[in-house]
């Protein structure tokens, strides 16, 4: 399939009502793996989905090839976790807060526990070519939809969604940015990959484990990233 193919068929299992789709969106996600990555943090070399660790099972690792001062090369492996675009992110609990659901929670834990299992595991380090545990980076999770990303509770519903735009906010400022950890919709997923769309290539086989500066690709995989 096509790229746009590809975000067509995404567009069409985030907006299902009948199911949970993470899957489905886990699956099509990992065609276009460029859209998880920022300009500073390399290109693309290969994907992993599914990789069995100590603590888990992780939903996907992206290994970066860049370029550091003095021109020498390095790779990076970006740790994420996926929920179904059917499920909520913030819950509102009070009139005066709203707190993150526990599917985002069990999502927030379960993408710590595994990019810790994962930088300690030196046999899947050495396969990679990732030469230190500190370049096993958290990368993110992804989630919901932008159109329905709370649950009410029987609250006004401009209320609540000021509520839960005011938790995403606290946990930005304290949490997020703090840890270069990334929290998007699916939504935000497509519209990333929509305005990008048009300088990614896809690289999905075998890591080459010889970083060789001369034979990383010059294409570029890029997206802003909110961090």
């Amino acid at each position: 399939m096509s790229p746009e193919e590809i975000l067509a068929r995404l567009r069409v299992e985030i907006a299902r009502t009948d199911a949970h789709t993470e899957q489905e969106c886990g699956s099509l996600l990992k065609e276009i793996a460029w859209v998880l990555l920022s300009r500073a943090d390399g290109n693309v070399t290969f994907l992993s989905s599914e990789q069995i660790v100590s603590t888990g099972r992780t939903d996907i690792v992206v290994l970066a090839d860049s370029i550091q001062l003095g021109g020498s090369p390095r790779r990076d492996a970006y740790i994420w976790e996926l929920k179904a675009p059917q499920l909520k992110l913030f819950d509102v609990k009070t009139r005066s807060q709203a707190q993150p659901t526990p599917d985002l929670y069990s999502a927030e834990t379960q993408l710590m526990h595994y990019c810790y299992a994962v930088s300690n595991d030196g046999t899947l380090l050495r396969r990679w070519g990732v030469l230190t545990h500190d370049h096993v980076r958290l990368g993110g999770v992804i989630i919901g939809r932008e159109n329905d990303f709370f649950n009410m509770n029987g609250e006004d519903l401009n209320l609540g969604k000021q509520l839960a735009c005011e938790a995403m906010e606290v946990r930005e400022l304290y949490f997020y940015r703090r840890l270069n950890i990334n929290l998007w919709t699916w939504d935000k997923v497509v519209s990333l990959a929509e305005i990008k769309l048009s300088s990614h290539l896809k690289y999905v086989g075998d890591p080459n484990i010889q970083i060789d500066s001369t034979g990383i690709a010059e294409s570029s995989a890029t997206i802003t990233a909110s961090r």
